[in-house]
């Protein structure tokens, strides 16, 4: 990193400027009260951009975090953290809005998340801006999936295609979702339990496909009389096998 010296205008910045920033609910902590939020599937990196970035305009943009015993926890700002921390250890100063922060940086603490999914999905939604890497996508999309299952379980109604949901979820293309679904759920090498259960599915279709192939061909060798069909009956079994065969085969359109 080049160096850098803090221009006198900072010195001479106007002396309300942390006053009129804490009127907007930002505070300044100690950048040692933060620390990084475990759940962050995100990849801190160009850290070293960051803090040239920093070093050379001032920090823009408050981190966010949660406070809780240990300390103030980030939801957003995992980059901009370790730039700080840089800066720091490096001897150089940096600003906020012209004001000399050095040690600390601009937060918004907001509250504390009841639920841990909730929060999860808060960090994910934090972080649209980010270039992600062909690893930070399938992270990202399993960690969804997870998302989707617990809300199942929680009694949540979930509906909608999977694809759908996730891509509203997080910043990747439907169609990538669909790819890297359809990708998962072909692949041979997959968790035993998740196999067998595939397995399993699949002698049920086949089964299925061979007692209907046994009603068709009863139907075609029967010798019915015009006069002996009932067409409203024979209409509504059509449409009671339709919604059978949706039921049975919706997960397979669910991607």
């Amino acid at each position: 990193m080049k160096d850098f010296k803090i221009p006198t205008s900072i010195f001479n910045a106007n002396p309300d400027i942390l006053k009129e920033a804490q009127n907007s609910k930002i505070s300044f902590i100690s950048v040692d009260e933060i620390f990084a939020n475990e759940k962050n599937l995100y990849h801190v990196r160009n850290v070293d951009g960051y803090a040239q970035s920093i070093q050379e305009t001032g920090i823009h943009e408050p981190l966010t975090v949660m406070k809780r015993p240990e300390g103030y926890v980030l939801l957003a700002g995992h980059s901009r953290l370790a730039a700080l921390k840089q800066l720091i250890g490096e001897g150089y100063r940096y600003s906020y809005c012209d004001q000399d922060i050095t040690g600390k940086a601009p937060v918004i603490i907001r509250p504390e998340f009841n639920d841990q999914m909730d929060e999860l999905k808060a960090l994910i939604a934090s972080n649209y801006q980010r270039v992600l890497t062909g690893e930070d996508k399938a992270e990202l999309i399993e960690t969804c999936l997870k998302i989707l299952e617990q809300d199942k379980k929680n009694g949540q109604k979930v509906k909608g295609r999977t694809a759908h949901l996730i891509a509203d979820m997080i910043p990747v293309p439907e169609f990538y979702i669909k790819e890297y679904l359809a990708k998962k759920y072909s692949e041979s090498d997959s968790e035993p339990e998740d196999h067998e259960k595939s397995q399993d599915k699949k002698r049920q279709y086949d089964k299925l496909c061979k007692q209907m192939k046994r009603l068709s061909k009863s139907l075609t060798e029967s010798d019915l009389h015009f006069s002996e069909i009932n067409t409203q009956t024979l209409r509504k079994l059509s449409d009671e096998l339709k919604h059978a065969l949706d039921e049975r085969l919706g997960d397979r359109n669910g991607i």
